[in-house]
Order: C-alpha cells, then structure tokens, then sequence
C-alpha cells in the first residue's frame, strides 16, 4: 500500500494559507476593535454634550425650564399656578407678558438693582402695590390696580455666579428683544441698541401710559385668584422671586 507523497510545495501551501487566515482574523479583529471604540465615544461624546448643553443652559440662565433654581426647589407655586394657566385658556402675547411683567416686577436682580429695568418679582413689595392694605382684592380692583402700576422693560437673567449676575445689571439685557426694538420704533425712539438712558426712560413712560390688553389682565387674574373671585396676599406670595423666564413660561402654558 501506497502512503500519498507530500512535498516540501504542499507543506509550504500550507502553510501560506494558515499566514492568511490568521492575518484576516487579525484584520477583522482590528476592525471590531475600532467600531466598538468608535461606537463607545460617540455614546461618551453624546452624553458629554448633553451634560455640557443642561450645564450651559443652567449657567446662563440660572433657570431649569424656565424656573430659577432656588425658587424651583423651594416652592410648589409653579404645579398650582400652571395648573390654574392650563384652566385659564386665555392666549397672551409675547408683547402682552413684557406689559405684565414689566409693571410687578422691581428693579432687584439677584442681590443687585437693574438701571431703568425690571428683573425680579418681590411678592411683598407687589403685595403693598396690588392690595394698598387691603386683605384681598376683586377681579375689578386688580386690574385697575395693576394697569396703575409703572412699567420698566425686563431684563433676562444672565449667569450663576456672582460676577455673571452682575453682567445682568450692567450690561441691560432686554427680553424679547425684536419686541423692544418694535416698541422703540412704534414710539419714534430709534433703535434701541442705541437709545440712551434718557430715551430708555421716554420709552419706559411711553408703554407705561399705554393700556394693559383685556386678555392679558385676566390671563393673569385667573393663574393667581385660588378662588376664582378675588385676588389675596397668599396668591401674590407664590410669585415671589419669579425672573423673566420663569414668568413667561407660566404665561405661555398651553
């Protein structure tokens, strides 16, 4: 019986075949090194983003979907309130918020006092200007009184820190902006990037002397009356330390 002959050619075939096949094991292996490594950076970078854009948004506006920190984790006003804006179903401009805003917020922006600004909402301070005294309010007295109350353009909150707070003071970031710019022109006052402290003043007096909307009085009315008849100090309470975001959130609810 005869064994097969192999040659030195077979065994250096062989051979060659078993350098290839693990050099494709390697290169395939390789490769599923890489795409896992692609794919688990592009999940870390994902993630880095979304923490940086929450970080920024925080930073910038010391707000969480338009609540201020401090206020947010002190307070439940927010869930009574919006739940009183959804029942209210009453549409309120962005020009009307800037009217309402304007005329009960004050000059105090976080530790600091805004120039011929609006920045946050002292609720005892707009007690003694809504109530004069008295233990509450009808829905007729708070819009008579609440459309004497002078207007001063808000301001939107800028930063966390300290010093970025200050920023807010000084360097006069209006809210809604286009709305400002659309007020200066319907008063003949320019453009606002350049009116000066005396022009702003004219511009404050002039939306001052104009008429709060219907709409916009009894929007608010409803978000703050718990009763649904009058208007009382543990109603105002609850918008006390309320920024421009927060307030325009509340008003924008569905």
């Amino acid at each position: 019986e005869q064994k097969p002959h192999i040659g030195k050619g077979t065994m250096l075939h062989s051979s060659v075949l078993r350098s290839q096949r693990a050099n494709q094991w390697t290169h395939y292996h390789a490769l599923l090194l890489v795409a896992g490594t692609i794919v688990l950076l592009g999940t870390a970078t994902g993630s880095m983003n979304t923490q940086n854009a929450l970080s920024k948004s925080i930073s910038r506006r010391n707000v969480m979907n338009g609540v201020p920190l401090a206020w947010a984790t002190s307070s439940s006003a927010l869930t009574l309130m919006k739940n009183n804006a959804v029942a209210a179903d009453v549409p309120v401009t962005k020009y009307d918020t800037v009217s309402l805003f304007g005329r009960i917020a004050t000059s105090s922006c976080y530790g600091k006092i805004a120039n011929r600004a609006s920045c946050q909402i002292d609720g005892e301070n707009l007690m003694g200007r809504l109530l004069k005294g008295s233990s509450s309010i009808s829905k007729e007295q708070f819009k008579e009184n609440i459309r004497d109350l002078q207007f001063e353009w808000p301001l939107k909150p800028y930063g966390q820190e300290m010093e970025n707070k200050v920023k807010t003071v000084i360097l006069n970031k209006p809210a809604e902006l286009s709305e400002w710019k659309e007020a200066a022109r319907r008063k003949n006052l320019g453009d606002p990037f350049y009116l000066n402290a005396s022009e702003r003043e004219k511009l404050n007096k002039a939306i001052s002397a104009e008429e709060l909307t219907e709409a916009a009085v009894d929007a608010l009315f409803k978000i703050l009356s718990s009763d649904g008849n009058s208007i009382r100090a543990d109603d105002i309470s609850r918008l006390s330390g309320m920024d421009w975001y927060a307030f325009s959130d509340l008003l924008s609810s569905p």
